[in-house]
């Protein structure tokens, strides 16, 4: 009993050590580095919030009621772009060539709601109309336009807090409203007998509108004048020019569930979001490698460190085939935890997402060269091909095959992005780098095209064979397990 207890104690006292040890570290952190852990500590967890919810709205709802809430979050991310338009860009700049940061902020406030309303009245006049063409319901369409106008003030407030390191102001708005507005949707839709899709966004709606009230009235106490002419000319002129690339970057990733919506049904845009929502998995980790691998990989190419960037790229991507076929191999049994046996059909797009994430994070090794030598043509050229290139591709192929074709033809754009940024990249080399490559691009190629066969042996799984898709899972994990060593040596980027 002694040795037990006392062991039990040296266990205690170790880890109490460590614990100490961490909030040592934590506390000798700059703010800087605190105000960027929090801010990605919030992402990932609003993130996380929306991933574990979705089970549980899955359930609630019926395929087709998810399918309108599907569609309505689509809709409101392109309008709050193309309407409310992303004024937030411009707050850096503004805060730069303004030592008064808090007239800036009352500033772009103001015009974002100057904006929002007057796209309020043009709602209000064709609202028949934009509800035909937004094909959902009027409530809904109602409740969107008044989001956009309480949305900004707070993505306003939250990148003015940004600025200034302003962390736990920042985290604990944003993680009180989260749990505050799922805690509220999902009582607003247990207690509702119909219209659950309305209830549910109008409870998201009434959080994040009081929030933005208050944040509004605190902007307006700092400094009363919302109305700027030289910045809210500066603003616009500096955002309108971008909307052109914010604009391809939704329609690759939101685009294709609105285009299902139009050709198919909303049953059909359900399962499509169920399965995509299995995508919120995959940027949690491809975000989490990108929180340690973009500092070092900047570091590396303004050092022209070459020789120690490539191989670790490439046991990143390693790393990323492997996370990612392990995934792939657990696709029914997620998607069952996410939706139940109604979408169980939805395993079939579950390998062309899984690609799509891999090519999409392998595209940015190659653009954020082009973006530390300010290749900004580049950037934009490329994303516009690919979202050109993705709306013509569903045009063509979902009227024939559903909504399937839209996981294909959003990964068949992603390459079409790899291969433009590759070229761009080579560009900036010879121009910038004289012809020196950093990266090894045959290696990168080799572990694309194994990723390639190995999702087709798991596409073939899911039909005939849960024993060989299990034993496979099995071999994957035994080989992370013994290479353990490595793969923290790789994700430690020293």
């Amino acid at each position: 009993m002694d040795g037990t207890g006392t062991g039990k104690n040296r266990t205690q006292t170790s880890m109490n050590g460590k614990l100490r040890l961490i909030a040592t570290k934590y506390n000798q952190l700059p703010v800087q580095a605190k105000s960027s852990l929090w801010f990605a500590i919030c992402n990932m967890l609003q993130r996380g919030l929306g991933m574990l919810t979705t089970p549980i709205f899955t359930r609630l709802f019926t395929t087709e009621e998810y399918g309108v809430f599907s569609l309505y979050n689509a809709w409101e991310q392109l309008l709050i772009l193309l309407l409310a338009l992303p004024l937030f860009q411009a707050l850096y700049n503004l805060y730069v060539k303004y030592e008064d940061k808090n007239m800036v902020l009352s500033a772009v406030v103001g015009l974002n709601i100057t904006v929002c309303l007057f796209w309020g009245l043009v709602y209000f006049v064709l609202r028949d109309w934009v509800v035909r063409l937004l094909n959902m319901p009027e409530m809904l369409c109602d409740l969107m336009f008044m989001q956009l106008l309480v949305q900004p003030i707070i993505t306003n407030w939250t990148v003015h807090q940004s600025f200034f390191y302003n962390y736990k102001k920042m985290a604990m708005v944003s993680l009180s409203s989260s749990f505050i507005s799922v805690i509220a949707s999902l009582a607003a839709v247990l207690l509702a007998s119909s219209n659950l899709v309305e209830h549910r966004v109008g409870a998201n709606l009434c959080v994040i509108g009081v929030i933005a009230f208050i944040l509004l009235s605190q902007v307006i106490k700092s400094n009363k004048r919302l109305y700027n002419r030289e910045i809210w000319l500066f603003t616009l002129a500096f955002c309108i020019p971008l909307l052109p690339h914010f604009l391809s970057e939704f329609i690759l990733s939101t685009s294709d569930r609105m285009m299902i919506g139009y050709f198919c049904t909303k049953t059909d845009v359900a399962l499509y979001s169920v399965a995509y929502s299995f995508a919120m998995l995959l940027t949690l980790l491809t975000s989490s490698i990108n929180a340690s691998f973009v500092p070092f990989q900047t570091r590396k190419i303004s050092e022209r460190d070459y020789a120690k960037l490539s191989p670790l790229a490439i046991g990143v991507y390693i790393f990323l085939a492997f996370a990612l076929s392990a995934l792939m191999l657990l696709g029914p049994e997620v998607i069952f935890i996410f939706g139940g046996k109604k979408y169980e059909s939805a395993i079939w797009v579950i390998p062309p997402i899984c690609l799509g994430v891999f090519f999409s994070y392998m595209f940015q090794i190659f653009a954020r060269v082009e973006q530390l030598f300010e290749k900004k043509l580049y950037l934009v050229s490329a994303t516009l091909i690919s979202a050109l290139l993705n709306i013509i591709l569903n045009m063509i192929f979902i009227p024939i095959y559903g909504y399937v074709a839209a996981a294909y033809t959003t990964l068949v754009c992603y390459i079409c992005l790899c291969f433009t940024h590759y070229y761009f990249y080579i560009k900036v080399c010879n121009q910038c780098l004289e012809g020196a490559r950093i990266y090894d691009v045959k290696l990168i190629v080799n572990v694309s095209m194994g990723l390639v066969g190995f999702t087709s042996l798991i596409y073939v799984t899911y039909s005939y064979a849960d024993i060989v898709r299990y034993a496979m899972l099995v071999l994957l994990a035994g080989f992370a397990i013994a290479n353990l060593k490595r793969i923290k040596l790789i994700l430690s980027f020293n």
